[in-house]
Parts: C-alpha cells; sequence; structure tokens
C-alpha cells in the first residue's frame, strides 16, 4: 500500500468505521471533492486536516508537506500590494510590501 496513499488512507478510515460520506456530510462537499483529495489528485488543506483529526494522525504521516499558502497581490493607487490569505502568510506580505498589508 505505501505506493498508494489513498489505499492506506481508505484503510485507516475503515478501520475505524469511518465513510466517505461521513466526512462529505461534515464538510458540506461534494463525494468527488473528498475523494480526489483521499486519492491524491487535488489538495484541500481543509478536507486533509478534517481526516488528520479523524485519524488521529499527524498532519505529514498522511500528506507529507502541507499545501503553500498561496500570496494574493493586489495593485493598489499607491502600487503593488498584497493581501494576507491566512495569518501565516502576513509576515511574508509585510517583507514584501511592508506599508501595503492588509490594503484593499
Amino acid at each position: 500500500m505505501e505506493g498508494y496513499p489513498g489505499r492506506k488512507i481508505r484503510a485507516l478510515l475503515i478501520e475505524r468505521g469511518i465513510t466517505v460520506r461521513q466526512i462529505v456530510q461534515k464538510l458540506g462537499l461534494q463525494p468527488a471533492t473528498v475523494s480526489g483529495v483521499i486519492n491524491r489528485h487535488r489538495r484541500s488543506r481543509r478536507i486533509e486536516e478534517t481526516i488528520v483529526e479523524i485519524l488521529g494522525l499527524p498532519y505529514e504521516d498522511l500528506w507529507g508537506s502541507p499545501p503553500r499558502v498561496r500570496h494574493t497581490p493586489l495593485i493598489t493607487p499607491n502600487g503593488p500590494s498584497c493581501q494576507p490569505k491566512d495569518d501565516t502568510n502576513v509576515q511574508e506580505c509585510a517583507a514584501k510590501h511592508p506599508t501595503d498589508v492588509g490594503r484593499n
């Protein structure tokens, strides 16, 4: 199963009596979206963290490194700026545009 991370995750879910349908209902998403993450066809930090929480395993054991936080550049009247996506990205934006962080 090592070459097929999706199978490993599905086996762990089955072992704990958890179905993909339960995850879908908890998150309010489509089954294909959740299955796509489990099978590693797409990334979703929200879905990945929910599965980590359900399985009680370290994030890196299931998914490897977390998805990167995207940097969203904005154009303001004063030139380029950026809007941090979350608290972890605030310092990165501040370093790139010290006077414009968080400005819309």
